[in-house]
């Protein structure tokens, strides 16, 4: 994806802040830190920065304590903010389209054109047949400029804003678990957000970001129990139970399976009715509420697909000296995001 030194990736999410950073070695990457701050409750609200210090202050923690060098990131932004859409506009070339792009874009945004940043992505051009296949991701300019805010005031320089569900898709194909020539539905299940990205071949074909996530699932528990919130974190996350309770965080996380298997199931009937080509034969979760137990297993079996947990670091090597392998270990999926924009580099291609 580009030339010169891996960017640490920086994956700011709405409970924790993760790190990861790369080195190269014979021209292959190399697990050299990773790491995660988590925050206080209501530091970030649906993409929306609430509390800027605290997140300034987590970041500088975690560059701190991993004892981080380089100060070029990769960074990465979702949510209600964001808008992707896959658009097949008739034939121009690279300079018409440049041109053209804004205009082409204005109609499928919910924003005025003036409050966003658009990038875009040229798919397939086929002068032949009068097609162009793009790919577009547009970002509210407030919403981007507060967390470039945010990173600079951590003494960081970011170099590369990337989309989640980018970052993800980058972290599976780099994976020794990707499946060539085949169509699969990625889910990123964060605190706060699902991330959705539907992969044919290779190729974006569909993204969504679904505001359900492991936050929802621990004020449910927090809300039925009556606990403080990081009690209920706890119990979610495997915390000693006594029977009434172990009933009700066993319930509450069924339906959070349910919810999360039928918001994926809504995605790939929406792929399947809108786009020609392979049915999905695969979903590969990610994200700390991939971690739940028997999330995998429950969608496998409600939508009768083959499901997996992905490793973002089972093809590269690692340092051991530095990297937590306890952590990594137990929480690798949590980190797909952050590996996915530590691949990219100082130098990027277009």
């Amino acid at each position: 994806m580009g030339k010169g030194a891996y960017l640490i990736g920086l994956d700011i999410g709405s409970s924790s802040v993760k790190l990861v950073e790369l080195k190269e070695k014979k021209g292959h990457p190399v697990l050299h830190h990773l790491g995660v701050v988590h925050l206080a409750p209501e530091t970030i609200v649906e993409g929306t920065i609430i509390d800027s210090y605290d997140l300034i202050n987590a970041i500088k923690h975690l560059i701190s304590a991993h004892h981080i060098k380089n100060r070029k990131v990769a960074i990465s932004v979702s949510g209600t903010p964001v808008i992707v859409k896959r658009l097949t506009l008739g034939y121009m070339t690279d300079k018409e389209l440049a041109e053209t792009i804004d205009w082409e874009v204005e109609r499928y945004l919910p924003f005025d054109l003036s409050e966003v940043n658009i990038d875009y992505h040229i798919i397939r051009s086929d002068e032949e047949k009068n097609q162009l296949e793009v790919l577009i991701a547009a970002v509210k300019k407030e919403t981007l400029e507060e967390y470039l805010s945010v990173v600079a005031e951590a003494g960081l320089k970011v170099r590369v804003v990337d989309v989640d569900a980018f970052a993800m898709e980058n972290a599976y194909l780099f994976s020794g678990q990707r499946e060539k020539n085949q169509t699969v539905i990625l889910a990123n299940i964060g605190a706060s957000l699902m991330n959705l990205n539907i992969v044919s071949e290779g190729e974006t074909m569909f993204t969504r970001d679904i505001a359900l996530g492991g936050i929802n699932f621990t004020k449910e528990i927090q809300k039925q129990i009556g606990v403080t919130y990081e009690e209920a974190e706890k119990l979610k996350t495997g915390g000693e139970l006594d029977p009434a309770q172990e009933i009700i965080v066993n319930n509450v996380l069924e339906t959070a399976k349910e919810s999360l298997s039928s918001e994926i199931l809504k995605s790939i009937n929406f792929y399947n009715s809108t786009f020609e080509g392979n049915e999905v034969k695969e979903i590969v979760l990610s994200g700390g509420s991939a971690l739940m137990n028997g999330i995998a297993e429950y969608i496998q079996q409600s939508l009768n697909i083959p499901t997996s947990i992905i490793n973002p670091f089972e093809d590269v090597d690692i340092n051991s000296k530095t990297v937590d392998i306890d952590l990594m270990e137990k929480t690798a999926p949590m980190f797909t995001v952050a590996f996915g924009l530590a691949l990219r580099r100082e130098k990027e291609e277009k």
